[in-house]
């Protein structure tokens, strides 16, 4: 898709850039409430135009209109000319409604198949690996001639796709996602170059210094084209551009989701046991060796405690069965005295009655 680049001045004329000459550009230092003066105005300028008549023949022709000014890139695009741009290597950010625009298209908020009219802008800040996006969209409600700001909210739950050029090699890909293993997984072992290990803690702390961050806030990491060189961000729907005063912040990089470490270690560890029996975890990890060793000697161990108990409780049974035959055999003895004894009186009752 050609690009376009145009300049939207204080009378909402629109100036190719071509036109403005180094002469209109000061030498002097601009001070950055200055600059950030000069974004809000042209910002201003932008939806001013969007809602009172707006031209939309350029951007059907299928370019787009962009306006660079310091650190910020405004650009009016459609729905249609960001779609086209999915599946190029074009190094632009691309705003894809698609389910979005399928829930406001089922909710008769649109037509099917109407043109949506977008005002993106990417908000570059020092150190940066990718731009924030900020947004908005416009449409022709049924029966009307001028543009109208639409209320994404209707969209709900519904995130939609914000697409951003960078280079990422497939080694380094767990690093900039904060779902990844890489930063959430306490039982795999990672190692610098180095070759020294990196604990868990560690791995979520250099995430956040080093700005690993490719989406931004109320977006996650989903996918990344190598092919394309392009990365994409699941995101909440944004309704209206804030001033850029209040976003001109570096909102990425810090991600405080991140487990306690410090709360749930051992918890976690005990989730670990399983690696003892996967072949490359074990072989990988020396401190499994350590743990398979604690573990037989405590069954040894176990098992000699058990044994001896075991013979002690058998002595004991022969013990008390001895003594039951002992109290048996002397109740026997007994009880042969008196029947003696019983069977001598008989005798003597007799013989003196006859």
């Amino acid at each position: 898709m050609e690009e376009s680049t145009f300049y939207i001045n204080m009378t909402n004329e629109m100036i190719s850039n071509e036109m403005i000459t180094n002469e209109m550009i000061s030498n002097e230092m601009i001070s950055n409430e200055t600059v950030t003066n000069k974004q809000e105005e042209i910002l201003k300028n932008i939806q001013i135009e969007l809602i009172n008549n707006f031209n939309t023949t350029h951007l059907e022709s299928g370019k787009d209109i962009i306006i660079k000014e310091e650190e910020i890139t405004f650009t009016i695009s459609t729905s249609n000319n960001q779609k086209s741009l999915k599946n190029t290597t074009s190094n632009v950010t691309i705003i894809d409604l698609n389910e979005c625009e399928k829930k406001l298209i089922q909710n008769k908020i649109i037509q099917e198949n109407q043109t949506l009219y977008i005002l993106k802008l990417d908000i570059h800040g020092e150190g940066m690996k990718t731009p924030n996006i900020e947004y908005e969209v416009y449409y022709y409600p049924e029966n009307e001639t001028n543009l109208s700001l639409l209320n994404l909210s209707f969209c709900g739950d519904t995130r939609i796709d914000v697409i951003l050029p960078i280079n990422i090699s497939k080694n380094e890909m767990d690093k900039y996602n904060a779902s990844s293993t890489y930063y959430n997984d306490i039982c795999h072992s990672f190692t610098t170059e180095a070759d020294t290990d990196i604990s868990l803690k560690d791995r979520q702390i250099e995430y956040n210094e080093n700005n690993m961050s490719v989406c931004e806030e109320n977006c996650e990491f989903s996918e990344y084209d190598y092919n394309l060189g392009k990365a994409v961000c699941s995101c909440l729907t944004k309704t209206k551009i804030e001033k850029i005063s209040d976003i001109k912040i570096n909102k990425k990089g810090l991600y405080s989701n991140f487990k306690s470490i410090v709360n749930i270690a051992n918890l976690e560890l005990i989730k670990c046991a399983y690696l003892l029996f996967n072949k490359n975890g074990f072989i990988n990890n020396s401190a499994n060796y350590i743990i398979l060793t604690l573990f037989i000697f405590s069954i040894i161990t176990l098992t000699l405690f058990i044994t001896r108990e075991y013979i002690k409780l058998n002595e004991f049974i022969d013990k008390v069965v001895e003594i039951k035959k002992s109290k048996e055999n002397g109740v026997k003895k007994i009880k042969k005295k008196i029947i003696k004894v019983i069977k001598k009186r008989k005798k003597v009752k007799l013989f003196q009655e006859i």
